[in-house]
């Protein structure tokens, strides 16, 4: 049995067992599911039979601005290939040579990563 019929399945005894007691609170209580989604489950199911109760995708089917399948192959193939050479080309950054950043990175001094009093006051003028 694939999960499309075990979900069906559910569904159904879901609504059998609201029918065969009377109160659908009862029932959307004793299997954890919202009366809302009972009643959308059993609109379907009186509508359309077993089809209605099959799971939907949820987001679009297609996408206007997706990017074409060829460039994202491109795009995949070139990371594959230039990734060991851009690992090489990066510089190691250590805490001792790593300037301070600030919310003014003009005024940081790269050597230090402070800033003078006279810098600060001449940014403000």
């Amino acid at each position: 049995m694939t999960n499309d019929q075990q979900e069906i399945r559910r569904k159904k005894r879901v609504i059998e067992n609201a029918e065969n007691i009377g109160n659908v609170r009862k029932a959307c209580r004793y299997y954890g599911i919202a009366r809302s989604t009972f009643y959308l489950w059993r609109d379907r199911y009186h509508g359309l039979g077993d089809e209605g109760l099959m799971s939907r995708r949820c987001g679009p089917h297609n996408h206007p601005n997706k990017t074409p399948e060829v460039v994202v192959d491109k795009i995949l193939h070139l990371r594959r290939t230039n990734a060991r050479e851009s690992q090489r080309e990066r510089p190691r950054a250590s805490a001792a040579n790593a300037p301070v950043l600030d919310r003014r990175p003009s005024l940081v001094s790269i050597d230090t990563g402070k800033r003078s009093r006279r810098e600060v006051k001449q940014a403000f003028l």
